[in-house]
């Protein structure tokens, strides 16, 4: 791993070998109260897209590159992620990083 975002989301277009390669990520769960009720807005399935992705080791998504709709997390502030590591779920996308308040 070369960052603190962990993505397992192995189907994901922008994941490679664990670690995100999109410019930003989004999560969304306004109204979460559990990991459950989040989910990656940037998922992409790779088999759906349509994108060439070029990446360096230095282009991959940090934590700080996360907007974050989860106002019920504890590692929300003023909607960007202040999580020193982030887990992205390879189920169904979640952030497994959530925390309640």
């Amino acid at each position: 791993m070369n960052g603190n975002l962990i993505c397992l989301a192995s189907t994901c277009f922008y994941n490679k070998c664990s670690n995100c390669y999109a410019n930003g990520i989004n999560i969304s769960g306004s109204i979460a109260s559990n990991t459950n009720g989040t989910h990656c807005l940037t998922f992409e399935d790779r088999k759906n897209a349509t994108l060439t992705n070029s990446t360096s080791n230095e282009d991959y998504a940090k934590t700080y590159n996360i907007a974050c709709q989860a106002k019920g997390c504890k590692h929300n502030d003023g909607g960007s992620c202040v999580a020193l590591s982030v887990q992205i779920n390879n189920e169904n996308q979640s952030c497994e990083t959530f925390c309640p308040r």
